[in-house]
């Protein structure tokens, strides 16, 4: 199997946290509710490699970050060495950025983990954006949220943006003089708008504002001669005022197609959530689409997936991205709710994947099933883009479920696949970042962390937080129950069959490639010895 060189395995890895550290910490102030929430659209780098852009559409923010100084500026249109950035950028929003959002999301929890900083006010913006705009009744999520929405000043016709822009007649008269020039010097709300004229073609957004973060709390409190913590009051009475008078105005229309893969997305985000920010309203809406998704794109009889569902009806065969994205999102689900059901089916859903879509010549997956003979050419996918590729996801799978369950199939098949692709990651490894990161899990050592506890218990949810702060790459997450779920995973891994509580109390197993240090249900000395995980890694 093809090993990669040293700098290929960090190369991306030196990127994600010393550049993508210090974005997040810059984004994860702007905390505006609703969709100028945290909500990261494009990332890229510059021809030169000196500036990383991060684009927040709905905000209408640009942040820059130079990657020589590791400095965070933002908002500024000039910056030397970036051409053709625009302040005011296409609104258009549909759900795989939207979905891509909370990848990022995750990515953001991460990287407050890895820092030691996870900062209250990330909490409810990021993933609750989708909650109500984009979930149905039902608890699954909606495929689009349209960019144009109706004209507000009577005219007929729908404006691209307008459900988020505000005049400063406006915000005055939602919050009074004094709260107005607040909200506006910490927003950048002008009184004649703030997008230039070059930048707004049809003029929907003439005299309007897109708010940004224009100053910080600290500036904004010192310019008006308040406390930090009376500003930041002021400031959040402010935004929930206009949130409710926004909601007011005809909203942008929504597609209410539900597209399997792109909730498995979802489902991911929303467990991880729930993990790194002990938050269970995030838990309980993974649950819901999960379930939405089980009762009507999935087929028990043959373990097929629907890709699609719309009024009452599922159609359009499942393609690889419907069958490693949904299989991720049970992974993570089953990593923060222990129900073992969940990996019963990611297995199901594995075993139907490898039966449709395996290359038996070359490894690898490829993106349809061969049974539609009006394709030609059956492709296969590695690059990762705002969605990580499903040959990516899919090797990644492999390797979990392998250190699950101890089958050794998934571990071939995933060598197989990293084999493939093998070429490429060598030659441009920086396109391919979630298959570096399989690549990493299948060459370096090893974490089985396994809990003994019972379920929701004070004690067991103790231990967990534990873990679930720490970011511990290539490691899976198991929970012995002492019961029928201990009973279920002790066939695939028979050191579960011994694994119980000391002193009546949750207790943690550390282990390395199944080797396991002495057990433990002291909690210092558990994160010692997690702790320690992470130093023996390095």
């Amino acid at each position: 199997m093809y090993r990669a060189k040293r700098y290929e395995v960090v190369i991306l890895l030196l990127v994600t946290t010393v550049a993508f550290a210090a974005t997040l910490k810059s984004l994860s102030s702007f905390d505006l509710p609703g969709p100028a929430g945290k909500r990261f659209d494009y990332l890229t780098i510059d021809d030169d490699d000196h500036y990383l852009l991060s684009a927040h559409l709905a905000a209408g923010l640009l942040y820059v970050i130079d990657l020589r100084t590791n400095q965070v500026v933002k908002a500024i249109p000039d910056v030397p060495g970036v051409e053709g950035v625009e302040f005011v950028p296409e609104l258009k929003k549909v759900y795989t950025s939207n979905a891509g959002d909370n990848t990022i999301g995750v990515i953001d929890l991460k990287q407050m983990k890895v820092i030691k900083k996870l900062p209250t006010e990330a909490k409810p913006d990021g993933s609750a954006y989708a909650a109500p705009e984009m979930r149905s009744r039902e608890g699954a999520f909606y495929s689009a949220l349209d960019a144009d929405s109706p004209l507000t000043n009577g005219k007929p016709g729908n404006g691209e943006g307008l459900f988020y822009a505000w005049t400063a007649e406006e915000v005055e008269r939602e919050l009074g003089k004094e709260a107005a020039a607040i909200f506006n010097f910490r927003y950048g709300v002008e009184a004649g708008g703030n997008v230039p004229s070059g930048q707004d073609i049809e003029g929907w957004l003439r005299g309007k504002n897109i708010l940004y973060e224009s100053h910080s709390v600290a500036d904004t409190a010192k310019k008006f001669a308040k406390t930090e913590a009376q500003t930041g009051q002021a400031l959040k009475d402010a935004k929930e005022k206009l949130f409710n008078q926004r909601s007011l105005r005809p909203p942008p229309p929504v597609d209410t197609k539900i597209i399997t893969s792109w909730n498995g997305l979802m489902i991911s985000a929303l467990a991880k959530a729930s993990q790194a920010l002990d938050e269970p309203m995030y838990l309980e809406a993974a649950n819901r689409a999960k379930l939405f998704l089980r009762a009507h794109v999935y087929q028990p009889t043959s373990g097929r997936l629907k890709r699609r569902y719309r009024a009452g009806s599922a159609d359009i065969d499942g393609y690889l991205d419907d069958y490693t994205f949904l299989t991720q999102g049970l992974l993570d689900l089953y990593e923060a709710s222990f129900d073992v059901r969940l990996l019963s089916w990611a297995i199901q859903l594995q075993q139907a994947q490898d039966r449709l879509f395996w290359d038996v010549k070359q490894g690898g997956y490829f993106t349809t099933s061969g049974e539609d003979r009006s394709i030609l050419l059956r492709t296969r996918e590695a690059y990762d883009s705002a969605e990580p590729s499903p040959n990516s996801v899919g090797a990644m799978n492999l390797l979990r479920l392998w250190q699950m369950t101890d089958k050794q199939t998934c571990k071939d098949e995933a060598d197989k696949t990293l084999a493939m692709f093998a070429p490429r990651l060598a030659q441009l490894p920086e396109a391919m970042p979630f298959m570096m990161s399989a690549l990493d899990f299948s060459v370096a050592k090893h974490w089985q962390i396994v809990i003994a506890g019972a379920p929701g218990a004070d004690d067991t949810r103790a231990m967990l937080r534990l873990v679930w702060k720490r970011y511990i790459p290539n490691r899976v997450l198991l929970l012995a129950d002492g019961a029928e779920g201990q009973k279920q995973l002790a066939p695939w891994l028979p050191l579960l069959a011994n694994v119980t509580r000391k002193q009546g109390r949750a207790t943690v197993y550390v282990c390395e490639n199944y080797v396991c240090n002495i057990p433990t249900a002291d909690l210092q000395i558990a994160a010692r010895l997690l702790d320690g995980s992470q130093a023996i890694r390095k």
